[in-house]
C-alpha cells in the first residue's frame, strides 16, 4: 500500500477497535521491522501504531497468532472464513475485525468478532463501503466486469419495464451484501451512471434509468432476472423463509 493509504488504514483501526477518532495520524520513522505510525485524538491522547509485514522474520519465529492472547487483531486482507486460531487468541474482552470474503467484489463485508470477559464469543457481520476484494481461485472475470460487456450494458437493448419501484440506495450496504448471500455471482459498474450490474458467469445484465419523478426504466437481459432478484432480496423475511 501506498503510505497515505496506510495512514487511511491506521485511522480506521482507531476508529474500529477502540472507538476513537484520530485527528491526525503521520507517519513515524520505520524501525528494523516495522513501519511506525503516530495517532492523536481531539482530546489530545497520543496513539503509537507498528504494522508488521508477513516476511521472513516472521516465517523463522513462528506464526504470529502463537504469541497470544491479544486484546485487538485486526487482519487487512479478505479471509474466506475466519481462522478459528486468531479467535482463539483472542483475550476476554478483546475484539478482532477482518474482511470475510464475498462472491463479488461490490460488496464487501466486515467481520466484528468481540470476546466476553467470560471468555464467550459473539460476532456479527457488517455492510461496509470499503474492504479488501480477495481475488484467490477466481477468474478476472468473476472479479470485474470486462469493458466489452459494461459498454454491452450500457448501450444495448434488452426487454424494458417501466416501474415506481425505487432501486436501492448505495448507502442499503446491508440489502447489498444480503444480495450477494442470496444471489451469488453478481457484479456492480459503480463507473456507470445508472444503476448497471451483471453477472458474468452466464452473460445476464441489468439496467436502471431514472425517467423522471420517482419512476424508472428497468431494462434486463438473460438468463437470470436480476432486478427481481433485488426485489426479493428487498422484500421483509417472512414465513421462516
Amino acid at each position: 500500500m501506498s503510505g497515505e493509504s496506510d495512514v487511511m488504514v491506521v485511522a480506521g483501526i482507531l476508529a474500529l477497535l477502540y472507538r476513537s477518532t484520530p485527528a491526525a495520524v503521520s507517519e513515524g520513522p520505520a524501525g528494523t521491522a516495522t513501519r511506525n505510525y503516530v495517532a492523536e485524538d481531539r482530546v489530545g491522547r497520543r496513539w503509537f501504531v507498528k504494522a508488521y509485514p508477513v516476511g521472513p522474520t516472521w516465517r523463522r519465529s513462528g506464526r504470529p497468532w502463537d504469541a497470544g492472547p491479544y486484546d485487538r487483531v485486526f487482519v487487512s486482507f479478505a479471509v474466506r472464513r475466519v481462522p478459528t486460531a486468531l479467535v482463539e487468541q483472542l483475550a476476554p474482552g478483546g475484539r478482532a475485525l477482518m474482511t470475510l470474503g464475498t462472491s463479488s467484489p461490490s460488496w464487501p463485508g466486515l467481520t466484528v468478532i468481540d470476546k466476553r470477559p467470560d471468555g464467550a464469543v459473539e460476532a456479527e457481520l457488517r455492510a461496509v463501503k470499503f474492504g479488501h476484494r480477495a481475488g484467490a481461485g477466481l477468474s478476472f472475470d468473476r472479479l470485474f466486469l470486462s469493458a466489452s460487456f459494461c459498454d454491452t450494458i450500457t448501450t444495448a437493448d434488452g426487454p424494458t419495464q417501466r416501474t415506481r419501484l425505487a432501486p436501492p440506495a448505495d448507502t442499503a450496504r446491508g440489502m447489498w451484501l444480503a444480495l450477494d448471500a442470496l444471489y451469488p455471482g453478481l457484479v456492480r459498474h459503480f463507473g456507470a451512471e445508472d444503476l448497471v450490474i451483471g453477472a458474468p458467469a452466464c452473460g445476464s445484465w441489468m439496467r436502471v434509468r431514472a425517467t423522471g419523478s420517482r419512476r424508472w426504466e428497468v431494462a434486463t437481459c438473460g438468463p437470470r432476472d436480476i432486478w427481481a432478484e433485488i426485489q426479493d432480496t428487498g422484500r421483509p423475511l417472512a414465513g421462516g423463509r
